[in-house]
C-alpha cells in the first residue's frame, strides 16, 4: 500500500519524509506527517496505536519491477 508524506508547504510527497526534502533544499527544516494504510485506511503513522506504530517501522518494501522479472525468468526456464 502507498506510503507517502504532506509537507505544509509543498503538499504530497511519495514516500516516508520525516522532513521536507524540498524545504531542506531551500535551507528550512520543515516536518512532513506520514500517512500509510492500518487497517484498511489512509491515516496519519503518527495517531496510531504504538503496536501499530511498531509494525509500521518493521515494514520492509521492495521493487515489484525485480521481482516480475526473476517470475518472467523462471517462466522461461520452466518452458525449457
Amino acid at each position: 500500500s502507498p506510503t507517502f508524506s504532506i509537507c505544509p508547504g509543498h503538499g504530497y510527497l511519495y514516500g516516508e519524509h520525516q522532513e521536507c526534502p524540498h524545504c531542506a533544499a531551500e535551507g528550512v527544516r520543515s516536518k512532513c506527517e506520514v500517512y500509510s494504510r492500518v487497517v484498511g485506511y489512509l491515516r496519519p503513522v503518527s495517531t496510531w496505536n504504538d503496536g501499530k506504530q511498531a509494525e509500521f517501522r518493521d515494514r520492509k518494501l521492495f521493487d515489484g519491477s525485480i521481482a516480475s522479472a526473476v517470475v518472467e525468468k523462471e517462466e522461461i526456464c520452466v518452458s525449457e
